[in-house]
């Protein structure tokens, strides 16, 4: 079983130390890119907010995973496709710059994609992903844990839907069918046509109820780090108190015979009891699919914010 790190951080003022072990104690990254090579790190950057309502992941906790990347002679690239908004927006309402002025390269957006044939049948034939996602050696996925409308909660797993580049996403949405089970498939497709990705998620500050952008900042104070972003899903599941059977991921996991329940993977770290949070607050639950009013109030809600970023 692949390690699945869980390290304690109170807060924000210094999560330096508390990166690098977790990192560390989940085994490292699977693979190690030459000293210089450009590593796109992918947060969440949902849309632009404070970053103290807990909606994207902390700049604080971005900048220790960029400096992490520093010190191993490695070179950062944020990059992401917002659901509203530009990549260099969000990053600016978020105090990403200022967080991180010395410790990245450049803020990129997912812009251009490749068309790529999904692994199974159990999700969508076909999805189209960022090159910039695909063309690194290596993947540093870094969400928030968040209660989801849609998917119950959001983690590792549902972050690298942001890989799929812009209104597609909504498209995808609709082309499931309503069914959160094939959108769950789709998501673990994603992660198979990705490039070796290293998963360390925010969960110093959560977000309950109605997540990914409206639910209540929550404290978990810890951090989860794994070579799997399945695996780093199982925990976060786990410290929410959510069974395993109610979250459409970990039923689609279950369905391919991946890991989907805690005593399915090695916890390494601190004691989860430490850190479960049994009266997390569900999400209220919404379709997966968007009717096609939605979709193109999304459309032009997006256009009307990046007039507005410029």
């Amino acid at each position: 079983m692949s390690k699945v790190a869980l390290i304690p951080c109170d807060d924000y003022s210094s999560p330096d130390s508390a990166v690098s072990e977790a990192i560390a104690l989940a085994g490292g990254f699977s693979v190690q890119p030459q000293r210089g090579a450009r590593i796109t790190v992918k947060p969440n950057l949902l849309t632009a907010s404070r970053p103290e309502d807990a909606v994207v992941t902390h700049p604080s906790f971005i900048a220790a995973v960029t400096k992490h990347l520093n010190q191993t002679g490695l070179i950062a690239r944020i990059a992401e496709s917002p659901a509203w908004g530009s990549a260099r927006g969000v990053c600016r309402s978020a105090g990403y710059e200022a967080a991180l002025k010395g410790t990245f390269h450049e803020i990129s957006e997912f812009d251009s994609g490749t068309l790529l044939s999904c692994p199974t049948d159990l999700g969508l034939k076909e999805v189209t992903l960022a090159d910039h996602a695909l063309n690194t050696p290596l993947l540093i996925n870094a969400p928030k844990l968040k209660g989801h409308v849609q998917m119950i909660f959001t983690g590792a797993v549902k972050n690298l839907f942001g890989c799929v580049v812009g209104k597609r996403k909504p498209l995808y949405h609709c082309m499931v069918k309503n069914s959160k089970v094939t959108f769950a498939h789709m998501l673990l497709d994603i992660v198979d046509l990705l490039p070796p990705t290293f998963a360390i998620m925010d969960a110093i500050m959560c977000m309950e109820g109605n997540g990914p952008s409206s639910g209540t900042p929550r404290k978990m104070g810890g951090i989860i780090a794994s070579r799997e972003p399945l695996h780093a899903d199982v925990l976060a599941c786990h410290l929410i108190g959510l069974d395993p059977e109610q979250s459409p991921l970990m039923v689609a996991a279950k369905e391919r015979g991946l890991p989907y329940k805690i005593d399915d993977i090695e916890i390494v770290g601190a004691d989860p009891s430490a850190f479960r949070l049994s009266d997390f607050e569900r999400a209220e639950p919404m379709d997966i699919t968007f009717n096609p009013l939605r979709v193109a109030m999304s459309a032009v809600k997006g256009q009307l914010i990046k007039m507005a970023e410029k």
